[in-house]
């Protein structure tokens, strides 16, 4: 009888458990991941054609400041560990002569896991510099129309979109309502910069990030994605080799490699949790009238003068 009751109380705690999950007002992000599950859909996709300042990234590791916290927790560690078995041992009489030793012997092996552990609570620090931090890196930056080629990385995913049809926002729709039931990726560039030393011919990689909102009829994520890419590192001087060839070319790697990260996310399969919270959400609002999405008026960057040699 016990066993029953138990069994049917566990069923009743399952189903409150999910009635509990649905009834929990689902995210904006749910929401379009589940509006992008039910169908392929259209999608246009419009970048911001204001780019960010170039600049330099370093990363300041803080080695002194490691090196002293962990020379300060492994002496602690050490010490202690002798201390609990010397002086602690006092206490269990003849077990003294066992818990001594074993502390000394094991204070080197605590004192070094102290050290790691010490110096690990040390984080690096990121400091952001001129771009002509990095000598003879500025040109690099001149003449790319980043926002085009990234639109145009993106479409080229439409063969991995997993049906959804991806086109470029056209100039004169700005300002205008999309049609339909077409929704707005909506793509900010926030780094496009440097990573790496400065000085004279430092060595430096390309890093790329950007800010994603997808606008749907039912609902706006501005938050959709940050999504980003790092490359492997060059000197200025083999970058800007042969008219900037390899840095060009890197330039398209980071795109593309940032479009399928769009793609990629765009193709996620929603969560159990979210469906059950989008079904009960619509029981509740079928009558809600359909967002109307207007695509946004972009500045314009000003052109970049031309560098003093």
């Amino acid at each position: 009888m016990r066993a029953l009751l138990s069994r049917q109380n566990a069923a009743v705690l399952a189903v409150l458990f999910v009635v509990g999950c649905a009834t929990k007002p689902a995210s904006v992000k749910e929401e379009v991941s589940v509006w992008l599950s039910e169908s392929p859909r259209a999608i246009a996709i419009n970048v911001e054609r204001e780019l960010p300042s170039a600049s330099i990234r370093t990363r300041d590791y803080r080695a002194g400041e490691r090196v002293g916290k962990g020379a300060i927790t492994g002496v602690a560690g050490a010490g202690l560990t002798i201390g609990y078995g010397c002086v602690g041992g006092l206490a269990t009489g003849l077990l003294w002569f066992i818990t001594c030793p074993v502390g000394i012997v094991a204070a080197p092996i605590v004192g070094a896991v102290g050290a790691v552990a010490g110096a690990a609570t040390v984080k690096s620090v990121d400091q952001h510099h001129p771009i002509d931090a990095a000598r003879g890196s500025a040109p690099l930056f001149q003449g790319v129309k980043l926002t085009a080629l990234l639109s145009e990385a993106i479409v080229s995913q439409n063969d991995k979109a997993r049906g959804h049809v991806l086109r470029a926002v056209r100039v004169d729709e700005e300002g205008k309502a999309l049609p339909g039931e077409e929704a707005l990726l909506q793509v900010r560039f926030t780094e496009f910069g440097l990573f790496g030393d400065i000085g004279e011919d430092p060595r430096v990689a390309l890093v790329v990030g950007v800010h994603a909102g997808l606008q749907t009829p039912p609902a706006w994520a501005n938050g959709w994605g940050e999504f980003a890419y790092e490359g492997s590192g060059r000197r200025v001087s083999e970058w800007s080799a042969d008219e900037a060839r390899l840095f060009r070319d890197e330039i398209a790697i980071a795109l593309r490699a940032i479009a399928t990260q769009l793609v990629e996310e765009l193709r996620k399969s929603p969560s159990g949790s979210a469906l059950s919270k989008v079904a009960a959400w619509k029981l509740s609002q079928s009558s809600a009238p359909r967002a109307e999405i207007v695509v946004p008026i972009t500045k314009v960057a000003p052109p970049q003068a031309p560098l003093q040699q």
